[in-house]
């Protein structure tokens, strides 16, 4: 068996030529180790895991945004009512508003608009609208008939109107046509 040592000095005799090393071959084991194996118990679930938290944090922002069919975008109702939040970000900007029905009873409308650059070039702004206001709100109401709605257009308290449909035809596959 050879030592390092014993290895070194073949490898030295090399300048005396190869027929030294043909007559006293090096015996040698290739290892093949691309990466270190997972150690542990635990180290058979840490791939699956990661995979997972990555396919979680790539698919957060579709979360973010859903389909308007919820909504019925070929019909225009009127609100009016007091402010109760106004939140302005993005994906959609929400307005929740309190809403005196016909019995003199107050019922919480959640109405969401298009995201902040839309309702910026329609000319609104995150100080137009402020909790207390009393404001007119045109929404396309959910198809459920629930107290929600897609606003496409609002009378502030000062009485300036607001319209934050599109004017330039559908875009998305008709999704958002207005």
């Amino acid at each position: 068996m050879y030592t390092g040592s014993q290895t070194q000095r073949e490898y030295a005799m090399l300048s005396d030529g190869f027929l030294k090393l043909a007559k006293n071959p090096i015996r040698c084991r290739v290892y093949r180790k691309i990466a270190a194996p997972p150690q542990g118990r635990n180290a058979l679930i840490r791939l699956p895991c990661l995979a997972f938290a990555v396919c979680c944090l790539a698919a957060q922002p579709a979360a973010a945004h859903h389909s308007l069919s919820p909504y019925n975008r070929n019909l225009n109702e009127t609100l009016e009512g007091t402010v109760k939040a106004y939140i302005w970000s993005n994906p959609h900007v929400r307005l929740v508003l309190m809403v005196e029905n016909d019995k003199g009873e107050i019922a919480q409308w959640n109405l969401e608009s298009g995201g902040v650059n839309r309702l910026i070039n329609a000319g609104l702004n995150r100080n137009i609208v402020q909790i207390g206001d009393k404001i007119t709100v045109i929404y396309n109401p959910r198809r459920d008939g629930s107290r929600a709605g897609f606003f496409v257009g609002l009378t502030s308290a000062s009485g300036r109107k607001y319209d934050t449909r599109r004017n330039r035809g559908p875009s998305r596959g008709g999704a958002e046509e207005g």
